[in-house]
């Protein structure tokens, strides 16, 4: 469930929710694979068309992003023959594993037997929101409270720039 559902069903406490930062998607290959250029729409669109397959996260907000995508774009009907949903792991797995060419992540830093083909290009790119809240009823709240201001500390701030988030807008 999204954080937002969360609070909704009392199992956070809303006012403690913090936006941490932002990542954005990216098309993933298996590790090795020759390098492909997307970085503008058009090269893009072309490297989606082209692929034998991409998986994705079927039961992930990240899937829904990359289908959106895909919409946008005005490709989801034709790449459907392609399309590897994946649920209940990580759709990098089945792309280290050799069960699909690419896949759509929100990729950040090193993740083993995969490689980054790049982000997608700016014009269609969507941000993920990575955010914490305490919950509802946990049971040791100062601690709570501390490991959620640590990760809105300068020092947390900066260890996501380095593993390749973006910061949330200043609010």
């Amino acid at each position: 469930l999204m954080l937002a559902d969360l609070a909704k069903a009392g199992r956070v406490q809303t006012e403690s929710m913090v936006p941490l930062a932002m990542i954005g998607m990216a098309l993933v290959a298996r590790a090795g694979a020759a390098n492909v250029d997307i970085g503008t729409l058009e090269a893009f669109k072309r490297v989606l068309l082209a692929a034998d397959s991409i998986a994705y996260t079927a039961d992930g907000h990240s899937g829904e992003v990359f289908l959106q995508t895909l919409e946008r774009l005005g490709i989801r009907e034709a790449m459907t023959p392609g399309l590897v949903p994946v649920t209940g792991r990580l759709s990098t797995l089945t792309v280290a594993e050799g069960g699909a060419q690419y896949t759509a992540f929100p990729l950040a830093g090193d993740v083993p037997g995969v490689q980054s083909v790049g982000a997608f290009p700016e014009e269609i790119q969507t941000y993920i929101g990575i955010s914490a809240a305490i919950g509802a009823n946990v049971a040791a709240p100062e601690a709570a409270r501390a490991w959620l201001a640590y990760l809105q500390s300068d020092a947390a701030r900066a260890l996501f720039v380095a593993k390749g988030y973006r910061l949330p807008p200043a609010r």
